[in-house]
């Protein structure tokens, strides 16, 4: 039905499939960055309704805890990210 142990289910994982959790990350991301960005929304909302006449205004940017990557970082292949979680499986299960 599916995999209990999550460290064999990530040694069969086929690399492909990693890149098409990764591609479908970058069309809609969850997590952490998300809910920073969220946030950071609101607050540069916020700070902008309740600043000062003539106060430069606030950005979102200037709210994230979490800066987005810029775009002429280049991100690993599926086989590198591969590589890297089979390495972080072995290394969990010593």
């Amino acid at each position: 039905m599916g995999e209990i142990d999550p460290y064999a289910m990530i040694e069969d994982l086929p690399a492909s499939l990693l890149a098409e959790w990764r591609a479908f990350y970058e069309c809609d991301p969850w997590g952490e960055q998300r809910a920073d960005s969220r946030v950071a929304v609101l607050s540069a909302l916020t700070a902008n309704m309740n600043r000062g006449k003539g106060q430069k205004a606030y950005e979102i940017r200037d709210f994230l805890l979490y800066p987005p990557p810029s775009h002429e970082q280049k991100g690993d292949d599926a086989q590198t990210l591969m590589a890297k979680l089979k390495h972080l499986v072995k290394k969990a299960k010593m």
